[in-house]
């Protein structure tokens, strides 16, 4: 019989006596209070120093074995922080994790919980590790290889009812938006297994904007021809405006002929928290994250009949982060695309192509404005009626936590 594995909060208090690790220490006489380094993976000043309370705690419960396993610096973090979480006996009463200086979390420890302990004691893989539920298997973080083929028996089951359309835009103006209220859709975004938000698609031809439109509560869209539907019950129709009104005779021919091979469609929607395209038709689409791509910056085209990631919502808010703590500009969420013209092309700017459509996917807009009423770095005056409710020490330590959380 393998040796008993040690509980959290025992081992934890052998821990901080011994004074193994620096800065993980007592904060009283009592031995009640105390502070541990929390540090972001994602600072420059990282180091392996930063990450060993963690780490001997895997090698403690077993769940990495130094030579044999693959080090998972944020998993052992993770893992740490879950244990912690699930004692009852033990709060974070003040968190530091955003100090640039000196970032860290303080703890207390109050009456122990023999309910908890016992349990825990128990069920030894219950302490230190999330359920499976708690985790989305299908995200990889990463613009990865192409999904499955879709068809129409199969595809895009997850049903959003009653998408509606619109002219006008649905959503009011962030800055008038009552602050406690925010906090609803950070939630609704970040915990979706599947991300369903409202998008809004302007359609331009030789750069002029031909419509604009809101479509809500839908996982994506299809674009069709004038008379054509997608067939898919959780994506909107986006039908092509009529070439009707086009003075340039030459221009609406050519136009019409372009929209006409996009049947049986072009989609573009989330798969999980991954916005994926493809295109059915014999028409090319090309896509990029601005109408000034630069270099550096994603584009790409979608493939026939086969689904492939555009953006994530793991790498938005990564890039998200790096915004609010200065290391980044700001995330290019917005997709441009591009029908039957290949994209970027250094010869002819966007105005001059047939067809260009802008996506916004509203959640990522969502985020992006609560970030900047935060006061994310590189900005100006953030509106205080909503800054002054949200903290950004809060909601970008929600969003870091997230990160966290599906990097594994």
């Amino acid at each position: 019989m393998g040796a008993q594995r040690p509980l959290i909060v025992p081992w934890l208090m052998e821990q901080l006596d011994a004074q193994r690790y620096p800065g993980v220490s007592w904060l009283n006489p009592e031995r009640t209070r105390f502070r541990v380094p929390w540090k972001h993976g994602s600072r420059q000043s990282i180091c392996s120093e930063d990450f060993q309370l963690f780490e001997d705690w895997a090698i403690a419960r077993g769940r990495y074995r130094p030579g044999i396993d693959q080090r998972t610096p944020s998993e052992w973090k993770r893992n740490f922080r879950a244990a912690l979480d699930r004692k009852d006996g033990i709060d974070v009463i003040q968190d530091n994790s955003t100090d640039s200086e000196d970032p860290h979390k303080v703890f207390e420890i109050k009456q122990p919980n023999n309910a908890a302990l016992a349990l825990e004691a128990e069920n030894p893989n219950w302490c230190g590790i999330l359920p499976p539920t708690d985790l989305d298997p299908t995200l990889s973080g990463a613009v990865g290889p192409p999904f499955e083929p879709v068809s129409e028996t199969n595809a895009f089951v997850v049903a959003a009812e009653n998408p509606v359309c619109s002219d006008s835009m649905s959503l009011p103006s962030l800055n008038l938006i009552n602050p406690i209220v925010m906090a609803q859709p950070l939630a609704q975004i970040l915990d979706a297994q599947t991300l369903v938000t409202d998008f809004e698609v302007r359609t331009y031809y030789r750069g002029r904007q031909v419509n604009k439109h809101m479509f809500s509560s839908v996982r994506g869209l299809c674009f069709v021809p004038p008379g054509c539907s997608g067939y898919y019950p959780d994506l909107a129709d986006v039908v092509f405006p009529d070439v009707a009104n086009l003075t340039d005779q030459i221009q609406a021919s050519y136009t019409k002929r372009l929209i006409q091979k996009v049947a049986p469609g072009v989609l573009l929607c989330f798969d999980g928290h991954l916005l994926c395209g493809m295109r059915r038709g014999p028409c090319h689409v090309y896509w990029s994250q601005s109408e000034f791509p630069a270099d550096g910056m994603l584009h790409g085209e979608l493939q026939k009949e086969q689904l492939s990631t555009i953006y994530t919502l793991q790498q938005f808010v990564h890039e998200l982060i790096g915004f609010m703590e200065g290391r980044n500009n700001s995330p290019n969420y917005t997709i441009w695309l591009c029908f039957g013209e290949e994209w970027p092309d250094t010869e002819r700017p966007w105005k001059k192509k047939l067809v260009m459509v802008e996506v916004i996917p509203k959640a990522f807009e969502i985020l992006h404005e609560m970030s900047k009423a935060c006061g994310a770095s590189s900005l100006g005056e953030p509106d205080l009626r909503i800054s002054d409710s949200l903290q950004q020490s809060n909601f970008l330590d929600q969003l870091r936590r997230w990160e966290e959380r599906m990097e594994v």
